[in-house]
């Protein structure tokens, strides 16, 4: 209930909620690809300059 609050709270303001679903989350073997994607993200910034 909780976890599902927090992820339907946090779409207004476009924060990441990193939840367990109601289960328990160990995080230092949390590792892999799949987690990887999640926790990162990657932005362009443009940034013009004359010749």
């Amino acid at each position: 209930d909780i976890c599902a609050r927090a992820e339907a709270e946090s779409t207004g303001n476009l924060k990441r909620v990193w939840t367990g679903h109601g289960r328990s989350l160990d995080w230092p073997t949390a590792q892999g690809e799949a987690f990887l994607r999640r926790a990162v993200e990657v932005k362009n910034v443009w940034v013009p300059y004359g010749d």
